[in-house]
């Protein structure tokens, strides 16, 4: 992203797994985003997991909504949601 003047502008890469909190919270997210950061365009990326991690690792994605996993060496984490599943 780049600072012109006051506006912010660039490319956003967000990678995100099927059945994620992310499918929820994608068009809120681009609303907001276009609302505020007219400038800044986003991409989004739908795959496995462990696919998106490797992007996060190779610089393919800035970052990805995904179930919580392993700790992946240079890529860092934080939990956004914790669901209770009921049997």
């Amino acid at each position: 992203m780049h600072n012109v003047g006051q506006a912010l502008s660039g490319q956003v890469s967000i990678g995100f797994a099927p059945g994620t909190a992310a499918s929820s919270i994608t068009m809120p997210l681009l609303q907001a985003v276009r609302a505020e950061f007219p400038e800044i365009v986003i991409y989004l990326h739908e795959n496995s997991g462990a696919v998106l991690n490797e992007k996060l690792i190779n610089h393919q994605l800035d970052m990805a909504v995904i179930y919580e996993h392993s700790p992946v060496a240079g890529v860092s984490s934080q939990a956004l949601l914790k669901e209770d599943l009921f049997w």
